[in-house]
């Protein structure tokens, strides 16, 4: 299993109002709960200032992550691109070792 540290970042100037953006976030967080389902989405969050998110996932392969982020309905809609960085664990918390090494 191969593990990464992923980066949503926002396109600017955004290519859609207010509105659309903002159904693109709810349609984006119920995309991820299928990662969240599957086991393969330890943590996602948005940034604390705005402008994307961070997401800690698990898969067999970097193109695995790719097809995953490519469905994403913020992606899909051309408002965010992704910023995806391969890391190999050294060590953990104990609590989280579970899901390293499932």
């Amino acid at each position: 299993m191969k593990f990464f540290i992923i980066e949503g970042v926002f396109i600017d100037p955004c290519p859609v109002d207010k509105a659309a953006l903002e159904k693109s976030i709810g349609d984006h967080v119920a995309y991820l709960d299928r990662g969240f389902v599957d086991g393969s989405i330890l943590v996602s969050g948005p940034k604390s200032m705005g402008g994307g998110g961070f997401i800690i996932m698990k898969a067999e392969s970097e193109e695995d992550i790719f097809t995953f982020l490519d469905n994403d309905p913020m992606k899909l809609l051309g408002v965010q691109n992704y910023i995806v960085n391969e890391f190999k664990i050294h060590q953990s918390q104990p609590f989280a070792c579970d899901w390293f090494t499932a």
